[in-house]
């Protein structure tokens, strides 16, 4: 699976949650939209990306979501040099 097909499909999974409890999901869906969104850019914000990977970090949510989204945008992060931040 494509980073942006797992973006994608990691939207949906928070999109349905989200009516449940709105509460629990809405920054799930939010940081899901973020990375689907920087994973489209031909050259995402290198201070974007590292914003994104530091708020799932800071995630304490164990869901199963959360998990695979905090693991998935992280290694993108990693692998396209934009996390962790240079110095």
């Amino acid at each position: 699976m494509t980073p942006l097909e797992h973006a994608e499909e990691l939207v949906r999974y928070f999109a349905q949650m989200h009516p449940a409890d709105p509460a629990r999901w809405a920054h799930g869906l939010r940081l899901a939209r973020d990375w689907r969104r920087l994973v489209r850019s031909p050259a995402p914000p290198p201070d974007e990306a590292a914003r994104l990977v530091e708020e799932l970090q800071l995630s304490n949510d164990s869901g199963s979501g959360w998990h695979d989204l905090k693991t998935a945008a992280t290694a993108w992060a990693r692998r396209q040099g934009l996390y962790p931040r240079s110095t």
